[in-house]
């Protein structure tokens, strides 16, 4: 009986000696000894300072600091960490519209689509009140917790979404208002509408592109849409129904509490210099295509 109670206690302690390391180990991955709210396990392996904050330094200078590289999955030494060709800072790992330094910007998870759990993706929440989504809010380059980002007293919302810089050849340029270029064909079946910059309030901008080459959704089939709009759940402006929706053979009726926005108007007013109010594109087999354009009278 004793040998049996001898060999227990041996047993037991041999179970509490393997314990030890892992709970060790657990204790490392979380230390955090300059408190920046970064593991040091992970700043050693990039070779980050322990004595020194890290979390808003950038040795890559790719627009992410590191406590954002940490939460985004790259590498704060490599400013392109999958080598595709885009930023990591440009990067949206979770696909819900908004890129990693935005993610930061806004204080969403760049892993997680919905960070809040409330059944909003991240790129449809509107923090600041001011009628635009994360989303539009990155493409524009507002500050999405800013309602007025540039202080002129017209929220963010209200703004036009850009101004045309030229239509040559069937293809219409728009800038936006934080200065990045959206490009895509105008056809027979584009539908053209103007209005006035008092029409704005409802509505925010819904031009589908964010960089000088657009980076369209690869979820996207030829001829779905895609737009920046809040009014629906879906994102996606084809995703409220698997049906194709069929081209209308003239211009869109006015909609019952339109007013003057949905006055007709037609490819002869996409001038250089005319203000968008919105914009709707969709994909084709030839590149992005405009469905819709709201111009500003």
């Amino acid at each position: 009986m004793k040998k049996l109670v001898m060999i227990c206690a041996a047993a037991a302690l041999m179970l509490a000696m393997l314990a030890l390391p892992s709970a060790a180990l657990a204790r490392g991955a979380k230390r955090d000894r300059n408190h920046d709210r970064i593991p040091d396990r992970w700043e050693r392996v990039h070779h980050l300072n322990l004595r020194v904050n890290q979390a808003l330094r950038d040795q890559d200078r790719d627009g992410l600091g590191n406590l954002a590289e940490y939460r985004s999955h790259t590498d704060p030494r490599d400013a392109d960490s999958d080598n595709d060709g885009v930023g990591d800072a440009d990067e949206d790992n979770d696909r819900d519209h908004v890129d990693n330094d935005n993610e930061a910007l806004e204080h969403t998870s760049p892993t997680d689509a919905d960070t809040d759990d409330d059944g909003v993706r991240d790129g449809a929440e509107d923090p600041d009140r001011d009628a635009m989504s994360n989303r539009t809010e990155d493409v524009t380059a507002h500050d999405p917790l800013d309602p007025d980002s540039d202080d002129d007293g017209i929220e963010d919302g209200d703004e036009d979404a850009g101004r045309i810089l030229s239509f040559t050849d069937g293809t219409l340029t728009i800038v936006l208002a934080g200065g990045k270029q959206v490009s895509g064909e105008v056809t027979a079946d584009t539908q053209v509408s103007c209005g006035s910059e008092d029409d704005q309030g409802d509505d925010e901008a819904m031009v589908g592109a964010a960089n000088a080459e657009p980076r369209v959704d690869p979820g996207l089939d030829d001829g779905e849409d895609f737009a920046f709009d809040d009014a629906g759940d879906s994102e996606d402006a084809g995703a409220a129904s698997d049906a194709p929706r069929p081209p209308r053979d003239g211009p869109r009726p006015p909609r019952e509490g339109d007013g003057p926005r949905a006055a007709a108007c037609s490819q002869d007013d996409l001038v250089a210099g005319r203000g968008v109010h919105e914009a709707r594109l969709s994909t084709s087999a030839h590149g992005l295509v405009f469905r819709e354009i709201a111009l500003l009278r």
